[in-house]
Formats: structure tokens, sequence, C-alpha cells
């Protein structure tokens, strides 16, 4: 029974992801440019895996991209960076320009060297950010991000992330330029953040 909730409340994080198309700015078929400066992203100050402050203002002069999410998410996570990775490749030299960063949704059981160690594995040149739960909280409501964490005793650590997975890519001017769902084709997403790179 409680495998089957996960696997209904996954579908439904998988459908806000999609819906989130239609909720932020205008719509193409896969992703979503920003009509107001003020509508997604915020300030923040969150700390990397060695203890470095990045405060929003630091994504200026660079294009970044940026992904929230967990190590105890059922593998959402993993598959985004793969993605995300297999896209920087395909970018090749003009992805130099580009930082990424991964928001911890789980902070409470994500510690720095956790990420650390989940982002080495997965995608070595993010940048782990993390805080507390309320500042977790703050930034993910002020990028419309919906998440959850699902309580379950069944599970190895006890509960699970349940998150919308997209990509939050940056202008230079560090401001909110566009979205792209993780389930975005990889020459879509390629696409997508070569836009941003011109």
């Amino acid at each position: 029974m409680r495998q089957k909730l996960r696997i209904i409340f996954f579908g439904i994080a998988v459908l806000i992801s999609l819906a989130m198309a239609s909720m932020v700015g205008r719509a193409p078929p896969r992703s979503v440019a920003a009509i107001g400066e003020a509508e997604v992203g915020g300030t923040f100050a969150l700390k990397t895996s060695a203890g470095k402050v990045v405060r929003d203002a630091d994504l200026r002069g660079r294009v970044s991209i940026l992904y929230f999410g967990a190590t105890a998410d059922d593998g959402i996570s993993v598959a985004a960076l793969t993605i995300l990775g297999a896209a920087l490749q395909r970018l090749g030299a003009r992805s130099d320009v580009i930082s990424v960063y991964f928001v911890g949704l789980d902070p409470e059981h994500d510690g720095p060297e956790r990420l650390q160690a989940f982002l080495e594995k997965h995608l070595p040149r993010a940048v782990a950010l993390t805080g507390p739960v309320n500042e977790i909280n703050d930034l993910s409501s002020k990028y419309k991000l919906y998440y959850k964490k699902i309580v379950d005793p069944l599970l190895p650590i006890g509960h699970v992330i349940e998150h919308a997975s997209l990509y939050y890519i940056m202008n230079r001017d560090g401001a909110y330029a566009a979205h792209v769902p993780y389930t975005t084709s990889l020459e879509d997403l390629v696409r997508e953040i070569s836009v941003h790179l011109d």
C-alpha cells in the first residue's frame, strides 16, 4: 500500500513539473522564459560543502543552472544530474561559462559531506548549496518549486523527498531566464541552454 502511495505521489510530482510551464511566464513547447524580473527567484545566502557562503549576487557575470534535489528522492536527482551532465558535455567548451548549483532540499539528512560525495559521483562540476530548513523552504518558495518530505518508516532512512524536477537557467545578470523540466529531451535541453549563452 505504501509503495502504491509513493508511486501516486511521484506521478503527481512529475505532473507538477510539467505544469510549471503554464505557471511561470510564457510557455514554449518545453521551456519557459520569464515575463517579469521578479516572478521567479530572489535573494539567498547558502553555504557550499566547503562552508563558503554563496549569495544570489554571486551568480552575476556567468550563466548559472540551479537544480533543487536530494540524495533520497527515488533517483530523480541522479537522473536529472546525469542528463544535465550529458547536455554540458554536448556543449563542449561553450559550457565553461556555466556554473551549476545543486540546492539540497533535505538539509537534515544531506549534510555538506554527503552532498559533496553525491555530486562527485553524479556531476562533479556542480556546487552543493545547503542551509537551514527554513531557508531552503524560503528559497524553494521564491522559485515556485514544489517539494515535500514524505515520512515512511519502511524506507532505509525513514523518508523520501518528493519534488518537482526542473533546471533553472539564470542569465549573466543573475536573474531568472527560464526553467526546463528534466523530462525534456537532451537535444531540447542543449538548445535551451545554448540560447542563453549567445
